[in-house]
């Protein structure tokens, strides 16, 4: 199956990904919210949450790099992948069902107004 040469890009950048030192820490544990990398899972107070690649992956970078504000864009780039084409809204999305699925006792991810996101420190 022919693959169109941004697809190609991308799917190389998240083998690339998936094994860089960023994807064999274990997990990443911020109070009640804990992301077990290897699994593929997140917990919140113990409780299983589920969420789709793209979340779990938008999820896991924004803790990794607590307390650093990234743009739509920077965000877009480094989850998404570079030739991703779709609108910046598509990361505003992304966090309110995050937030919806993490629920009150996970409140780190913050919006900066007129700049983007962070996930700060617990």
């Amino acid at each position: 199956m022919p693959y169109v040469p941004a697809e190609l890009y991308t799917r190389i950048r998240r083998v690339e990904w998936s094994r860089s030192d960023f994807a064999q820490q274990e997990r990443i544990k911020m109070g009640p919210l804990c992301i077990d990398l290897a699994a593929h899972e997140v917990t919140v107070d113990g409780r299983s949450r589920q969420l789709t690649h793209q979340e779990f992956a938008l999820l896991s970078f924004l803790c990794q790099n607590r307390g650093r504000v990234f743009s739509r864009r920077q965000l877009l780039e480094r989850v998404w992948g570079v030739d991703y084409y779709g609108s910046s809204r598509t990361v505003d999305i992304h966090v309110r069902r995050l937030r919806m699925k993490l629920g009150h006792t996970v409140n780190n991810l913050e919006t900066v107004r007129g700049v983007g996101y962070k996930m700060k420190e617990p």
